[in-house]
């Protein structure tokens, strides 16, 4: 993955792409850091987690924006769009990097799947940390664990 950055990087400098060019080197550059904090190589994973968060950061600036532009005036309007262009723009870039995720639906099955394979009497609360984690290591960073953690809550007993 860190070959596809690079390529990727060369070819918006090459292009002139101002904001690929950006976003790479900032994913580049957080992915490097993660993996020297660790003293190692980067691996597939720094550049995922690097790209998440940035797409996080994005959502956030995103949200301020919208949720507390209280100024109309014209000038401010469009350096909003121009802004809010520009990030949807990094974000398109960013998740090229993650993961193919799980839909909801493929979520459900994958869980029911792993719930008719354990004991009914083991479908209890208390073991919802080992169910999440078979999930965890079958799909790694390509499933939303918060939609799975709420559907096994719904496929577990509270005793």
């Amino acid at each position: 993955m860190l070959h596809k950055l690079q390529e990727m990087k060369i070819k918006a400098m090459k292009e002139k792409d101002a904001i690929g060019k950006s976003i790479l080197s900032v994913l580049h550059s957080e992915s490097l850091v993660l993996a020297k904090n660790e003293n190692r190589d980067v691996q597939d994973n720094d550049i995922i987690k690097s790209a998440k968060s940035l797409i996080k950061k994005n959502e956030q600036v995103l949200y301020d924006l919208t949720s507390f532009n209280l100024l109309s005036s014209n000038t401010i309007k469009m350096k909003q769009a121009t802004q809010e262009s520009y990030i949807l723009q990094e974000n398109e870039i960013l998740k090229t990097f993650l993961p193919k995720q799980l839909t909801e639906d493929e979520i459900k099955k994958e869980i029911d799947a792993i719930c008719t394979c354990i004991p009914p009497d083991e479908l209890i609360r208390k073991n919802q940390g080992k169910i999440m984690k078979i999930l965890k290591d079958k799909f790694g960073e390509g499933i939303n664990m918060g939609i799975a953690s709420k559907y096994v809550g719904t496929k577990l007993t509270l005793q």
